[in-house]
């Protein structure tokens, strides 16, 4: 693909009139790759911090789910950090951890997760984790610390999930869960996998610029040490939902997922959650973000919808009742 972001292969990345539509033809292929086995979800905060379409705003922020900026805040403000930076999570944290005690902002980021109640999935047919939940997916990967997703295949699905965290450093306890290389995971059986640890594991969080730099160079290090199951789903098509490009676990994940981006053959989606609400400024903004992906990725294929999650999801759930029926 060409370095200039207005070229004729990289026009089908760029916002459709409405904003953030993907053509029919890769809304279509992504259905068939769902349906056979050849598409796997990576979930981020964006699923979470945000009321599903249709769902009240009120009854959705009772939930109490946190933002990484308010996360941040909070510690900026009990830990009177001097810089400016205070809505930057990882270097808030690096800076708690610094002065106070390395575990310190992993358990006080962890608490914050430990009695998070579940979504009223039945009630909000277009709430993300209940909108992937039913789809056939074997596998689902995210960077979330909370366990939303596997509470809506364990509660609202029925399906008998496994959840597993990322051994990504020697200090996860060997009481969390983790990957069972004899177990046949499958659409009935699937596996919930967290790159970036889960509740209540504090260990098993990464929190500080320093955690995602030690999580990159030690799986970059040791590839072998993710689970078989989840370095198979890699190969296959990608659904990027609720992250930005300027999101620490996006980048860190695309980064480890780079060369299996390029070589799977695929055409990856990924769901942006800050569209410009201005034409001029979205199209300035859509083409930068394709130079971008170009220059970080090469012949990576990674188109873009310009939206948020929950609008993704809406028309995901959409579209696949139309496709099953058809």
């Amino acid at each position: 693909m060409s370095a200039d972001p207005v070229t004729a292969e990289s026009k089908d990345i760029l916002p459709s009139k409405s904003g953030r539509d993907l053509d029919d033809k890769t809304w279509e292929r992504l259905l068939k790759r769902i349906r056979d086995d050849k598409c796997t979800p990576v979930i981020g905060a964006g699923a979470c911090t945000a009321p599903p379409t249709g769902a009240d705003p009120e009854e959705w922020a009772k939930l109490g789910y946190p933002s990484k900026e308010q996360i941040a805040l909070k510690f900026a403000a009990d830990y009177a950090y001097p810089l400016e930076d205070q809505t930057k999570l990882e270097r808030v944290a690096k800076y708690v951890a610094a002065t106070d005690d390395i575990m310190a902002p992993k358990e006080a980021f962890a608490e914050h997760y430990g009695g998070l109640p579940s979504p009223n999935f039945a009630a909000w047919p277009n709430e993300p984790h209940r909108v992937l939940a039913d789809l056939p997916f074997p596998v689902y990967l995210t960077s979330n610390f909370d366990d939303w997703m596997y509470r809506a295949l364990i509660e609202y699905k029925k399906r008998d999930a496994r959840l597993a965290i990322c051994r990504w450093n020697r200090h996860i306890p060997d009481k969390a869960p983790s990957f069972d290389p004899e177990f046949a995971y499958s659409v009935a059986n699937p596996l919930v996998y967290h790159f970036h640890g889960c509740t209540p594991w504090a260990e098993s969080a990464v929190v500080t610029e320093d955690d995602y730099f030690e999580f990159l160079i030690n799986i970059s290090r040791d590839y072998k040490s993710l689970a078989h199951r989840v370095d198979r789903a890699l190969g296959g098509a990608l659904l990027f939902l609720g992250y930005t490009l300027s999101d620490w676990d996006f980048l860190v994940l695309f980064r480890l997922f780079a060369n299996k981006l390029r070589d799977s053959g695929n055409t990856h989606i990924a769901v942006q959650l800050e569209p410009s609400e201005a034409p001029g400024e979205q199209a300035e903004k859509a083409a930068k973000a394709v130079k971008y992906l170009d220059s970080y990725f090469g012949s990576a294929q990674v188109k873009v919808y310009w939206g948020t999650c929950q609008q993704f999801c809406e028309e995901l759930r959409v579209r696949w009742e139309a496709f099953s029926r058809g």
